[in-house]
């Protein structure tokens, strides 16, 4: 009896795990557990991306944080660049 508890707990506690980081079946989110991001364009989830963002107001200058640490989080997608709002736009119109 006592074999039989420890199976099922362990089976309740690795079906809560799973449960908890796959995706529910035709979701947009990325996998990634407790902290998913649902990025829709012009967004894009990186699950192990640079610590900088690609900003309007630094467009031009390298990054200056040296991390080995992954981040994840929705970047914007390649020619865009997050304006002060915080909402990807296209470089062109940075400066605007």
């Amino acid at each position: 009896m006592k074999q039989v508890t420890v199976i099922f707990v362990l089976f309740v506690f690795f079906h809560c795990v799973w449960s908890f980081n796959t995706p529910p079946p035709g979701s947009t989110f990325p996998p990634g557990g407790l902290d998913w991001q649902n990025c829709t364009k012009p967004n894009e989830y990186y699950d192990c991306g640079s610590p900088c963002q690609r900003e309007c107001k630094t467009l031009n200058e390298p990054c200056r944080i040296n991390s080995f640490r992954c981040v994840d989080t929705c970047y914007c997608i390649q020619g865009y660049a997050r304006d002060d709002n915080q909402n990807c736009i296209p470089e062109k119109d940075c400066n605007k």
